[in-house]
């Protein structure tokens, strides 16, 4: 159950995540990008390491994608979904590394974690996401966090969740990216983080980033929820 907040913003009502596009809801969620330096050129961000996860191919919905290490949305205890009531965006994080990759962090890394703009998107679902609700729009707003690692962790991936964790060069994962390999949303979340930290700059010359920096419209802070109140129009 995800949380879903109305006129009482004390009182939120709980409902069924996969039902969002069927109302129009819009929903949030944390993705959490792993990274590391070349540690002979620590500060060339086109030399970044970053962790991806292999979506488990037991997953409904685009099974054996790669995403971020650690993503979800808020959640809601009730209905028989679980007991968890997510009420920061830091605590939905630390649920989903718990779930996702069993804990697998070192002591600490929730107050080393470093939080990024949020992002706001649209998309109309198609065949990728199944065969429910065709058409209907996806509506989100994804808040990244970044955490840098100086050693590479020993991941213990649920199974249900994660196949796998790869290390991929900026150049692999830009391939990827490219292939359509990436889950669609965690992809979005990925090329920010590329380019929040300069890691195309021999990708794609020329002032292209810039313009797409200029297009991309910065989202209200998400943490503490109820949210909505604070975006400005």
């Amino acid at each position: 159950m995800w949380p879903l907040y109305g006129i009482d913003p004390n009182s939120p009502y709980g409902f069924v995540c996969g039902l969002s596009p069927v109302f129009g809801i819009v929903t949030t969620g944390v993705h959490l990008n792993i990274y590391t330096r070349d540690t002979n050129d620590i500060k060339d961000p086109k030399k970044f390491c970053i962790f991806v996860a292999r979506r488990s191919d037991r997953k409904s919905t685009f099974p054996s994608k790669y995403d971020q290490c650690a993503a979800g949305g808020y959640q809601h205890a009730g209905g028989g979904f679980g007991e968890a009531n997510d009420t920061t965006a830091k605590e939905c994080l630390k649920r989903e590394v718990k779930e996702e990759i069993n804990g697998s962090l070192r002591a600490g890394w929730l107050e080393e974690v470093k939080e990024a703009s949020p992002i706001q998107f649209a998309v109309l679902r198609d065949e990728r996401w199944g065969k429910d609700f065709l058409g209907a729009p996806e509506l989100g707003v994804k808040i990244p966090f970044d955490l840098e690692v100086k050693e590479d962790p020993i991941f213990k991936p649920n199974p249900d969740e994660v196949d796998s964790v790869e290390k991929k060069s900026v150049g692999e994962i830009v391939k990827d990216l490219l292939d359509h390999k990436f889950k669609p949303n965690s992809a979005l979340v990925m090329i920010d983080f590329l380019i929040r930290h300069g890691c195309l700059g021999d990708i794609s010359p020329g002032d292209v980033l810039d313009q797409m920096n200029k297009m991309l419209k910065k989202h209200a802070i998400v943490n503490d929820l109820p949210h909505w109140s604070d975006v400005k129009s």
